[in-house]
């Protein structure tokens, strides 16, 4: 189960909001004064890489007219891939320095919401507050757009109607460097502020190491020789007491598995046998906890010991799912 939350932004405390409550593909995404309901409550769906709406499990989409909305999701669509980080951005997975953005620092509720360069100002920053009611990943409505086809043309659902004062110019075109009335200069807020900006919040959640423990052969993960250098070897070994640092693991702010030793990340294309490389959010490093399976978001597939192997020192590759003993894992925190 998943925890949903509201995601209010640093520049005036508004909430994202879907317009109206409108659970057709298509509707738009904008700051509103809270209310609590389920067009504002949000989840991450960790096995897809996408930040879902609790109305209706659509993810959260950049369309063609660069307006935030909410679409059914689409395998391998970057626009869909979002995440929240420590810094207090929503950060796309793929294009990694584009982030959300409330245009011009619009104050007004029903602004306009798009993707833009990474600079620090408030109207980029949000924080994410957690409340009650949790979410099934991959929810979906009762009766979901026909074919979960692409909103038409980037235009407005039939019957679909603003809020007063929103963005009704649908058609305007914002890339970097696009036209969007005033622009910021150099795409940059001067010292990367804004004015009676709403603070960061006080304190970030305590992380939590863990063991990955088999439940092949009760063996952990571990990053073999303690090498902390880029493409040391994964393997399986005994558990060591006291605690290594070399076989405890954390999931970062979106849920990737990072070792505690050096902060790297797994890396292994499929059917290839696991590194530790330097965290990019490339594909090849996208793996979460799921379940009773580690599973990669990009491919799909799961970490599985090579072999089914139950000696220490076995190799570990990426493999797809069959359901076997060597593809299932669970987690035993350090503390």
């Amino acid at each position: 189960m998943q925890q949903c939350f509201v995601i209010a932004s640093r520049l005036h405390g508004l909430v994202l909001d879907i317009e109206r409550g409108t659970a057709t593909p298509g509707a738009r995404v904008m700051p509103w004064s809270r209310h609590g309901k389920d067009n504002q409550l949000w989840y991450d769906d960790l096995a897809t890489g996408t930040i879902r709406s609790k109305l209706n499990g659509f993810c959260l989409d950049i369309e063609g007219d660069q307006s935030l909305r909410i679409m059914p999701y689409q395998p391998g669509d970057p626009n869909q891939q979002w995440e929240h980080d420590a810094e207090g951005y929503i950060r796309n997975r793929v294009h990694r320095n584009k982030v959300l953005d409330i245009f011009n620092q619009a104050k007004e509720p029903g602004a306009k919401i798009g993707m833009w360069d990474a600079n620090g100002g408030h109207n980029q920053l949000w924080n994410i507050e957690f409340v009650g009611g949790n979410m099934q990943p991959g929810f979906q409505a009762s009766q979901p757009y026909p074919g979960s086809q692409p909103y038409p043309g980037s235009q407005p659902y039939p019957g679909q109607q603003p809020y007063p004062g929103s963005d009704q110019g649908h058609g305007h075109h914002h890339e970097h460097g696009g036209q969007m009335g005033a622009q910021y200069p150099g795409g940059q807020y001067p010292g990367g502020q804004y004015p009676g900006a709403y603070p960061a919040p006080a304190a970030m959640s305590q992380r939590r190491d863990f063991f990955i423990v088999s439940d092949l052969n009760g063996l952990v993960l571990d990053v073999k020789g303690n090498n902390a250098n880029p493409g040391a070897d994964v393997v399986m070994w005994h558990k060591k007491q006291p605690a290594a640092r070399n076989q405890l693991w954390y999931a970062d702010q979106s849920g990737i598995i990072r070792s505690a030793l050096n902060d790297f990340a797994i890396d292994t294309p499929h059917g290839q046998k696991v590194k530790l490389e330097p965290f990019n959010g490339g594909p090849n490093q996208q793996w979460a906890l799921d379940g009773k399976k580690i599973t990669n978001r990009a491919s799909g597939n799961c970490l599985d010991i090579c072999g089914e192997n139950k000696q220490p020192g076995a190799e570990v590759c990426s493999w797809k799912f069959k359901d076997s003993h060597n593809q299932h894992w669970h987690v035993d925190y350090s503390s």
